[in-house]
C-alpha cells in the first residue's frame, strides 16, 4: 500500500491492516519458494554439461512459485483495500497514477 494512504488511516483501520499483514507473515515460512529453485537453476546452468530437461523443469517450478506468490500478494492487497473508505481508495489510485514508474529487474547479472 502507498505510504500516503497509510498516513490517513484511522486507528481501527491501522489495526485491521496490521492484522492482515501479521497473518500474511505467519503464513510465510522461511525464504520465498522460488529462491531455492533459482539457486538450483543457477547451479544447473553452471554445470559442465547442463541438463536441458532439468533447466526446463526448474523454470516451470519457478514460474509456478512466482504465480503463487503473486496470488497471495493480490489477496492481501484486496483485503487491505476493503479496509479503506471509498475516498481513501480514490486517493490511493491518484497517488499511484502520479508515482514515478519503477524500473523492473533487468534479468542480467549484477
Amino acid at each position: 500500500m502507498l505510504p500516503a494512504v497509510m498516513q490517513d488511516l484511522s486507528d481501527e483501520q491501522r489495526a485491521q491492516v496490521r492484522a492482515i499483514m501479521q497473518e500474511r507473515r505467519q503464513g510465510e515460512q522461511g525464504p520465498p519458494a522460488d529462491a531455492k529453485l533459482r539457486r538450483e537453476l543457477e547451479a544447473e546452468l553452471l554445470a559442465d554439461v547442463p541438463n536441458e530437461q532439468k533447466i526446463d523443469d526448474l523454470k516451470q517450478q519457478i514460474l509456478a512459485a512466482q504465480a503463487e506468490g503473486l496470488s497471495r500478494h493480490i489477496d492481501v492487497q484486496k483485503r487491505i483495500a476493503q479496509v479503506l473508505t471509498a475516498e481513501q481508495r480514490a486517493k490511493a489510485r491518484a497517488a499511484l497514477a502520479e508515482a514515478p514508474q519503477r524500473r523492473g529487474r533487468s534479468g542480467g547479472m549484477r
